[in-house]
């Protein structure tokens, strides 16, 4: 029997203190064999919660505080009599837990400890620990149908509190999977093995976070072809149920090694299995074999030829190969997915460049890569593994990124202050060949924004210059004098402190093929990225004429950044658990949190009054703040900063737009109400036809934009309230908002993909190839840059950063058969 051992909290000594440290502050999960000790024992789910303290009152504290994790209600507490869970305690003292008393646990954690008596088992160490719940659960020979009901509803409730990444519902007599599961928002992994499945969930499909799945001993006769639309998806086990064919798409997902088959009768794909195992064992020309367990998310191309090694290839060579595909392609493939990973995930990791990654990890990548593998880096790929690549690449080319020929001449431009250096530098840097320079404004502008981020990544520009100067800059002899390395030093922190004077002209900012070789001149180029929250960012607004750029994250904090250089100006904590959302109002700004709105100066955040309401949406009218709030419409004056009015409302207002002389609304019973703004009067209601919660209204132009959980953006008519455009399945999860960017409308999701639209006929254009966000993008902002006379756009993200885009509409190509490629909805 198979007993799942949850270590929910774990503390330690500090060295040196008394004090109690969580061991990082996360829940692990271990799983223990316990064996049957009689043969008539039947199986039954039991999670096991162990608490290990250095003493009883942290122990009995800790246990208490946990109990609510395992209950539908924090009020009914003695359901846990009845479940089949049971709590150990294990201290340095030796004292039962149940009989203490402290000061720290409230009565009714008490009282539910009391309760639970009966499952509670204390023991004085890990072994016996393990020995007395292996009792317990082999005294309990019978599970009743109403307990694991609650185990399953308990460990679904679990999974939604502590978002988790992780879900097993493993051996239960499963006929259906619970609807519940759909709450698990941060889901990857779903273990749904050894039950009584007999059809595929249809609710994992409205999961597109899912990676894994494990189905297998199952009864399920078929696999629905929509499983592509899980676009994340690495894992999906079917084996050892009864299928009996799949279809030309599922197939598709058998070749890519991501769906399992084996055990099922396949009746009418019977030489489906044989035909993919002569496939992946015919052994091509130049085609590496690469071992089961590694690189599993890697892909081989089947070469003809012997393949041109990535690493120790002169740069000409490789990049003629790598413009057989990509004609107009200006910097190796390899270089491009390696910036865009370290952009993208490694800019606020402290020591970035400077840490040494996995050596046998990083020699087989390697192998793989100048064995023709696939070069791509997947989300899961260790950023510093990926920095270091790059930098061996960089240090294996036969003639260096500065080359042999001019060293000597770089050496000379330094020792100098930037003005005396400037030119001879510049006339330098002329002198480099095509594909040197080109590479070299790609690795200056990767270290520019390392030394921007210096504030979390503790690597300024000159300490970023010592880690990657010895890689591109040196000499042909054997003989590198100290003072060699010094000058060579300076000169890169030079080069990299002035990036933006030597490679940032408007002439050449959109020929850059770092987000997408096949488009020249470029519609958006990343300009800037900062990280500096402690937690993610949630809302953002422009200010002070579009000067400044407010963000707010969800510890509460706002900070204040110049729109031009992204320097910070200001950090302030509002003490609230989290801000919801930023607006603009005249020289202010609005801060709504769960506890009340801020009014603060625009340009220097200096509090100006405060208004105790919640407030998770703003929306400004006329002269009024409408606030959207739970069963009501809070409506603020705005010169005298209080509450004016409140109208009653059936449900939670989720979203606030401001139309004309109306107010439109969308609501969590997934409604679309419209008022009047002067009068109040409710003028419309009807249904969005959303079918998740809707997360913005936006007025663009003429038309009303909403996004939605349900992955769909729609398009409304001001003034008949008729939908006039329906896109779903573009985006492939939670679309958080809309933006306006010139002439076209920006979507932006939960799986950080940016879509790109036409604001007049609402047609699908594009889609950015890379957002450089690690997490869901939360908000977007837009402006005028008059330094590159283009639109500039901001977008924030869950992984705590602001990204600044140039974007020049005329560059804007639209994407071939967008509708076909995309599977967009009716418009």
């Amino acid at each position: 029997m198979k007993v799942a051992l949850r270590l929910v909290a774990a503390f330690k000594p500090d060295t040196g203190t008394s004090k109690l440290v969580a061991l990082d502050g996360r829940t692990e999960r271990l799983d223990f064999q316990v064996r049957a000790m009689t043969d008539n024992a039947e199986q039954g789910a039991a999670a096991v919660v162990v608490v290990l303290a250095v003493d009883d009152s942290s122990c009995v504290g800790a246990l208490c505080d946990n109990i609510p994790n395992f209950l539908p209600s924090s009020r009914n507490t003695d359901i846990m009599v009845n479940k089949p869970i049971f709590l150990a305690g294990c201290s340095s003292e030796g004292n039962d837990p149940s009989s203490l008393k402290s000061e720290a646990v409230f009565d009714s954690q008490k009282n539910a400890l009391r309760l639970m008596t009966r499952s509670l088992q204390y023991c004085e160490g890990p072994v016996a620990c393990l020995n007395a719940v292996s009792r317990a659960i082999m005294s309990k020979t019978h599970v009743s149908q109403h307990a694991k009901k609650d185990a399953i509803e308990s460990k679904i409730i679990h999974a939604v509190m502590t978002y988790a990444a992780d879900l097993s519902l493993r051996k239960l007599q499963l006929a259906l999977v619970p609807y519940e599961i759909i709450g698990c928002e941060f889901l990857r992994k779903v273990r749904l093995n050894n039950n009584s499945l007999k059809v595929f969930p249809a609710v994992l499909l409205q999961m597109p976070s899912l990676t894994d799945i494990d189905l297998s001993f199952n009864l399920i006769e078929s696999i629905p072809p929509t499983i592509t639309c899980l676009k994340r998806l690495q894992s999906l086990d079917m084996s050892n149920n009864k299928i009996v064919a799949v279809g030309s798409e599922v197939e598709e997902l058998v070749h890519q090694k991501v769906l399992k088959l084996s055990g099922n009768p396949l009746t009418q794909n019977k030489d489906l299995l044989g035909r993919v195992k002569k496939m992946r064992s015919a052994n091509a020309p130049g085609t590496p074999k690469v071992k089961r367990g590694t690189l599993k998310k890697s892909k081989v191309k089947k070469a003809t030829e012997k393949p041109l090694p990535v690493f120790g290839t002169p740069l000409d060579a490789l990049l003629a190969r790598d413009r057989k595909n990509e004609p107009q392609r200006s910097i190796p493939v390899f270089v491009q997915a390696a910036i865009v990973r370290i952009i993208t995930a490694a800019l606020d990791l402290e020591g970035v460049f400077r840490l040494a990654g996995a050596r046998e990890r990083q020699t087989e990548l390697v192998e793989f890569f100048n064995a023709g593998g696939e070069v791509a880096f997947e989300t899961d790929e260790s950023p510093v593994i990926v920095s270091d690549l790059l930098k061996q690449f960089l240090r294996e080319l036969p003639d260096p990124l500065f080359t042999f020929a001019l060293y000597k001449e770089f050496l000379e431009c330094g020792g100098k202050d930037w003005d005396g250096m400037e030119e001879k530098l510049r006339a330098t840097i002329a002198k480099l060949p095509e594909a040197n320079f080109r590479l070299l404004r790609q690795i200056v502008r990767l270290m520019y924004l390392t030394g921007q981020n210096e504030e979390v990544n503790r690597m300024g520009m000159s300490n970023v210059a010592k880690v990657i100067g010895p890689n591109v800059l040196y000499g042909a002899g054997d003989d590198v004098s100290l003072a060699a390395i010094n000058a060579s030093n300076e000169l890169l922190t030079k080069m990299v402190t002035h990036y933006t004077e030597l490679f940032e002209k408007p002439e050449s900012i959109w020929d850059d093929d770092l987000e997408d070789s096949s488009q020249h001149p470029m519609y958006a180029v990343i300009h800037r990225k900062r990280h500096g929250h402690k937690k993610s960012v949630s809302c953002m607004t422009l200010a002070a004429n579009d000067t400044l750029i407010w963000t707010g994250d969800n510890k509460g904090i706002f900070r204040i950044w110049k729109a031009c250089t992204m320097e910070v100006v200001k950090e302030t904590d509002t003490n609230t658990k989290c801000i919801n959302t930023l607006l603009e109002v005249g020289d202010t700004v609005w801060i709504g949190t769960r506890e009340k709105i801020e009014i603060r100066q625009a340009t220097d955040g200096e509090l100006k009054g405060d208004i105790p309401v919640p407030a998770y949406n703003l929306c400004l009218v006329g002269e009024e703040v409408w606030v959207g709030d739970a069963g009501k419409l809070i409506i603020c004056d705005l010169k005298e900063g209080k509450v004016k009015q409140e109208v009653p409302v059936d449900t939670f207002v989720n979203s606030l737009e401001s139309v004309g002389d109306q107010v439109w609304g969308t609501c969590g019973d997934r409604k679309i109400r419209v008022w009047g703004s002067s009068s109040r009067d409710l003028v419309a209601e009807f249904d969005s036809t959303h079918q998740n919660k809707i997360n913005s209204i936006r007025l663009i132009h003429d038309h009303v934009w909403t996004a939605a959980d349900d992955s769909s953006v729609k398009v409304w008519c001001a003034r008949t309230f008729s939908c006039v455009a329906d896109h779903t399945g573009v985006h492939g999860a939670k679309v958080f908002g809309t933006a306006l960017v010139g002439t076209k409308v920006w979507s932006y999701s939960w799986d950080r993909d940016i879509h790109i639209w036409d604001a007049h006929t609402f047609a699908h254009v594009s889609r950015l190839p890379h957002c450089f966000h690690n997490d869901a993008i939360s908000g977007v902002a837009v402006r005028k840059n008059a330094e590159f006379d283009c639109t500039q756009v901001f977008t924030s993200s869950w992984d705590r950063s602001v990204v600044a885009w140039l974007v020049n509409e005329a560059n804007l190509t639209a994407e071939k058969d967008a509708g076909a490629e995309t599977g967009k909805g009716s418009s």
